[in-house]
């Protein structure tokens, strides 16, 4: 509760600190794990956030939030495989899941399969068409699969039907 508190705080620091010492009395409590990956994500460590969710996913193997969280920062950190399987987990849950489908779409796109992450991209479009997430990883596969002309009337599209991010801009 004190880490907790902290953190709503913006008490970094000492929130880190509350959270250690819980961790340090009771390291078999997932919701701990869980508060301290949320503590060292707002500190701006993504590896500390992607160790304290991978803890919690240890100790709570269905838990939404750390299988998410593993998944996405995975994918940053360099955890791909750890990535890969909660992102296919999560699927196994819940199969139209927009986050996971990205996170798989992009672990095509990364492996130069271009196709599959043109599916996943497909999916996601199909389930929310205003998913930019969707539309720039469909835009990217496709040029990387030699489709430039299909990928910009994609992107052309898509900004027109919305605003602008800079995401969407730099895509």
């Amino acid at each position: 509760a004190k880490a907790q508190s902290l953190l709503e705080q913006n008490r970094i620091a000492e929130a880190r600190i509350a959270i250690a010492d819980a961790i340090a009395e009771r390291d078999d409590e997932p919701d701990y794990h869980l508060l301290r990956g949320r503590i060292e994500y707002r500190a701006g460590s993504v590896p500390g956030a992607f160790g304290a969710y991978s803890n919690a996913l240890a100790l709570d193997p269905q838990n939404m939030e750390a299988l998410q969280a593993v998944s996405q920062l995975g994918m940053q950190v360099g955890r791909l495989r750890e990535s890969k399987e909660a992102a296919e987990t999560i699927l196994s849950l819940d199969p139209n899941n927009v986050d996971a489908l990205l996170t798989r779409g992009l672990h095509s796109l990364v492996r130069n399969r271009f196709d599959e992450s043109i599916g996943y991209a497909d999916q996601i479009l199909k389930i929310d068409p205003s998913s930019e997430g969707g539309a720039i990883l469909k835009a990217r596969s496709s040029f990387r699969n030699g489709d430039r002309e299909e990928a910009l009337k994609l992107l052309e599209n898509f900004e027109r039907g919305s605003r602008a991010s800079a995401g969407m801009s730099l895509t």
